[in-house]
């Protein structure tokens, strides 16, 4: 799962310029974070599942096309879960063990990038547009979604 992920960090390494402009933020961006050694191999896939659920709930399921929905949806869940097999596979049990602890660290993620796309609108009239850190991790985002969606729906026989 671990040569997954950074087949897929390969896809968001252009943005570092991006990055660079948001690292002055206290919530430093998923790519500049995934370049530093870690334990928490879950994180990423906490992070991206906090991103889709905090834009969905903050923009609304109505404003949203049904695909982006759709889409949206797909990749917080795939996420979460992903989150709770990671757990499960380094602190032992099983994923389901996990499900209520991964819900409460999506959903301070996801309170994270509300509140950052709330300031946004304030002060620009869109939630994403100019904030380096949220483009910056909504490709990485992306790229960790689609690779690691390919993966989950092998895993589960839908290929």
């Amino acid at each position: 799962m671990q040569r997954h992920l950074t087949t897929a960090l390969s896809a968001v390494i252009f943005s570092s310029a991006l990055v660079l402009q948001a690292t002055a933020q206290s919530f430093i961006p998923l790519a500049q974070w995934l370049t530093k050694p870690s334990d928490q191999r879950d994180y990423p896939f906490v992070r991206c599942a906090g991103y889709y659920k905090g834009a969905l709930d903050l923009i609304g399921t109505d404003n949203l096309p049904r695909d982006t929905v759709e889409s949206g949806f797909r990749a917080y869940a795939m996420l979460a879960t992903l989150a709770a097999q990671v757990r499960s596979e380094h602190q032992g049990g099983n994923a389901w063990d996990y499900r209520a602890q991964v819900v409460a660290d999506v959903q301070k993620i996801a309170d994270i990038y509300q509140d950052r796309m709330k300031k946004n609108y304030e002060a620009t009239g869109n939630e994403i547009a100019n904030d380096p850190l949220i483009r910056s991790d909504e490709l990485a985002c992306s790229a960790i979604s689609e690779e690691m969606g390919e993966k989950f729906h092998q895993q589960l026989g839908m290929d």
